[in-house]
């Protein structure tokens, strides 16, 4: 994106949701982070969690799902609860500590409809089919028909929670209407298989969401703010299903204002880093046939794509979700003019796969999300120790520059002359660009602290500095995995750091990459990106079997689908000769002609410096992959959490 000042009073300019003014146009999108109590009750780690976003400057925090009634309503983790009167305390402290920031605060009703767990609830119903979208956390169920009388009971809980919302303090309610909401079953015209009012027509399946909103409004009254946040025809591939055409969207859009709704806010898939071009599709559709607020989202990470989504009329507010766990002060920082100094989420969806697995939110670009962020200082150690760091890689960087932070002497190596170690072939290619920011910012925050580092510079032996330092913190990261097969010309064998920092040096044009988990794919899409021919080798049944975030995954496979890229799965190497590689598949042999070969086939601990005599080190960690191999959020947490604790 071209870089220009932006236009802070766009973004600063406050507006009104009904009655209530938002004092910028800078919306917390809704999270879930896992931090309420089992039962549903604010706990001091939540409040504090959205009260940090809202010191931040955000004008307006829309709250996660909160279930508004007994256990078939709820959807993941530790959520918010307002079913219950006794709610009422935890939630008003809650409006009371976001308010003195001068931030509103609305709250998200949610009745969950397809997602519902098995809990073992004997009682409650089953309630829908759509193929639920992140993976196996989740049973499907052949959904039950709801009676007119559960229709109305389940609109009602809505009526009765966003009363509590009211008399709690929040200032306004938001309808959740993603796709797994009890609702949305109904409208969707695929799924809806019903023969009475509520099925049918688009006029008769929306029935439902007017019920809820009739209730809703008879239990609040005139004038309290009421949103829905609803799902639109971007992001076809990752439903599986289109889910509502343009023409659809405008039509419900239409009918909702006229049930005088407050404002819309469109959910957008959770967008991984490989989406580089982001469209808000149905944000402006919406926003051309009506005169109430839209609120736009899906990875707005640069203030200048904010403004612009303001001053070219897409929506009136941006919302952001995972931009504001990277950095909560992202508001104030742009009021500030303080631009390069924001934390910027890099979407590698670490945060929604640890919600999914039910863990509490964490982040990998922001070591202190949640817990943390109430640390104003960290422990002092009662001495300074002279710190070896053998590795400039994330965990090495991170280690480093919070030991120094804390006080202590530390000094560097790296045996490459530039810092960042895996990060680097990591954000070369053109669609991990987020990537580069984290790299950029690492380099940037190692370079303002006082750790001295030299590069260029390979240790090979620990015992050739240990005199010098009292602490020895290995950050080597992994290697290669060897393939054992034989190889008649190993001047054509290249590894993927080499590939993808070096690829002038990958003779010819036909490349076959050995191994299709992510490093393979990544590396396969690079080198096509740059004109050469690809194929992939994959001894198991299918590629990115190691991959579990589900957007990752489908925006990946679908970019190999889209380049031609031919894959052999089930495939065994036997030999790689001098311009073919022999494999064996369906108990045939096959001969693959090749320039250049590249193995991916994985990583493993780089533990070379622990053959020595440990009994001359007096204090040693290993950190990152040459612990353990990970990922991206593990190796910096890893070096993040030694470096506090040194």
């Amino acid at each position: 994106m071209e870089r220009h000042k932006i236009n802070k009073e766009l973004l600063f300019k406050p507006c009104k949701i009904g009655n209530i003014e938002i004092k910028n146009r800078i919306v917390m999108a809704p999270i879930t982070p896992n931090l309420a109590s089992p039962d549903g009750l604010v706990t001091n780690n939540l409040l504090h969690f959205y009260e940090t976003r809202a010191k931040g400057g955000v004008g307006l925090i829309i709250t996660g799902w909160a279930f508004i009634g007994d256990e078939s309503s709820r959807d993941i983790g530790l959520q918010i609860g307002i079913h219950n009167n006794r709610f009422m305390p935890s939630l008003n402290s809650f409006t009371e500590a976001i308010h003195q920031w001068g931030t509103k605060i609305f709250i998200q009703l949610s009745y969950v409809g397809r997602k519902i767990k098995n809990r073992k609830i004997l009682k409650h119903k089953k309630y829908n089919s759509i193929e639920y979208l992140i993976g196996s956390n989740y049973d499907l169920y052949q959904p039950q028909e709801l009676t007119l009388k559960e229709i109305e009971n389940i609109a009602r809980l809505y009526g009765e929670a966003a009363l509590r919302a009211k008399n709690a303090g929040f200032d306004g309610v938001e309808i959740a209407g993603t796709q797994e909401e009890i609702f949305y079953s109904f409208l969707l015209k695929k799924f809806n298989k019903r023969n009475d009012m509520y099925g049918g027509r688009l006029e008769s399946r929306i029935l439902f969401l007017l019920k809820i909103l009739e209730y809703v409004k008879y239990y609040v009254g005139e004038g309290f703010p009421v949103g829905i946040r609803f799902t639109g025809f971007e992001d076809p591939h990752y439903v599986n299903d289109k889910i509502f055409n343009q023409s659809e969207v405008k039509k419900i859009a239409q009918i909702l204002e006229k049930e005088e709704i407050s404002y819309f806010n469109i959910f957008r898939s959770v967008l991984p880093v490989y989406v580089t071009k982001r469209e808000y599709c149905t944000s402006q559709a919406i926003k051309e046939i009506v005169n109430i607020p839209v609120i736009a989202t899906g990875s707005i990470i640069e203030p200048e794509q904010a403004e612009n989504i303001i001053s070219n009329n897409v929506a009136d507010f941006v919302a952001l979700g995972r931009e504001l766990i990277a950095d909560p002060h992202w508001a104030n920082k742009v009021n500030e003019n303080k631009n390069k100094d924001i934390i910027k989420c890099i979407r590698c969806n670490e945060c929604l796969s640890r919600v999914i697995k039910l863990q509490v939110l964490k982040c990998t670009v922001n070591m202190n999300t949640v817990i943390g962020e109430k640390q104003k200082s960290f422990f002092i150690p009662k001495s300074k120790k002279r710190i070896a760091i053998i590795g400039g890689g994330p965990s090495g960087i991170k280690a480093a520059i919070i030991a120094s932070n804390r006080g202590h002497d530390v000094t560097l190596f790296e045996k490459r002359n530039i810092l960042g170690g895996s990060l680097i072939p990591a954000s070369e290619p053109k669609f991990k660009f987020d990537f580069k920011n984290l790299l950029s910012q690492l380099q940037k925050d190692i370079s303002n602290t006082s750790v001295s580092v030299i590069l260029n510079k390979e240790i090979i032996r620990i015992n050739s500095i240990i005199e010098k330092f009292d602490t020895i913190i290995l950050a080597t990261g992994a290697v290669p995995k060897k393939l054992n097969v034989p190889i008649e010309d190993k001047n054509k064998i290249y590894f993927y750091y080499d590939a993808i920092c070096n690829p002038e040096n990958i003779k010819g044009k036909n490349v076959i990459i050995i191994g299709g988990g992510l490093i393979g794919c990544e590396t396969a899409l690079f080198l096509k990106d740059i004109g050469k021919k690809i194929q992939i080798i994959e001894v198991e049944e299918d590629i990115l079997l190691g991959e579990h975030d589900f957007f990752k995954k489908s925006e990946l496979i679908l970019m190999l689908k889209n380049s031609s890229i031919k894959i052999h799965r089930k495939a065994r190497v036997r030999k790689i000769y001098k311009d073919v590689v022999e494999i064996s598949k369906n108990n045939k042999i096959f001969f693959v002609p090749f320039d250049s070969i590249i193995i991916t086939i994985g990583l493993e601990p780089n533990k070379i410096l622990l053959n020595e005599e440990k009994n001359k080190i007096n204090s040693l960690y290993l950190i990152g992959d040459c612990k353990e191999v990970g990922n991206l959020y593990k190796a910096s947490h890893d070096g993040y959490s030694i470096g506090s604790i040194i």
